[in-house]
Parts: structure tokens; C-alpha cells; sequence
């Protein structure tokens, strides 16, 4: 089973957060910067922990050097996926 989610990732935040939906894509702060794939990396850490899932059940599907990602989320529902993010 395999869920595809679609976030925006805001680089060099503050600290790590998910904020809001807009239209159908989860905005998502990171702390890391995007370079040499630090922001996807930490992108996935962080999703995984607020998930409970291990980073590596995360691919980024496409938007690699992009804002706007496509994420697919292996081990979940869709349902169960988004019973996980904040609201």
C-alpha cells in the first residue's frame, strides 16, 4: 500500500513544522538548507517521526530540487496518513 501526498517545503526555517494545507499540498518547514539534498533528507526525518513511520517508507516521488514535492508514503493509507498530520 502506498499513499502519494503533496507537500510545499519551505527550506532554512526556524524549526521543523508542518502548518497548513493549501489547496491540496501540505505546507512543511524545515530546518535544513536545500542544498546537496539536505532539506529532502530532513523533509523525510521529520515527516517520519510526525507519521511514525521510518524515513525510509518516505520517497520523494518527484520535485526533487523543487518547492513543490510529491511525496508517496509506503506502509500507510491515505486515511491513515492524514489522521497522523496535524490539523
Amino acid at each position: 500500500m502506498e499513499t502519494l501526498l503533496k507537500v510545499t517545503v519551505s527550506p532554512r526555517a526556524s524549526r521543523n513544522e508542518v502548518k497548513t494545507w493549501q489547496e491540496e499540498r501540505l505546507k512543511v518547514r524545515v530546518h535544513a538548507p536545500p542544498e546537496k539534498g539536505q532539506s529532502n533528507k530532513e523533509l523525510r526525518r521529520f515527516l517520519g517521526k510526525t507519521l511514525g513511520i521510518a524515513p525510509g517508507q518516505i520517497e520523494v516521488r518527484s520535485g526533487e530540487s523543487s518547492r513543490k514535492k510529491t511525496l508517496a508514503i509506503r506502509g500507510l493509507t491515505k486515511a491513515e496518513t492524514l489522521a497522523r498530520l496535524p490539523d
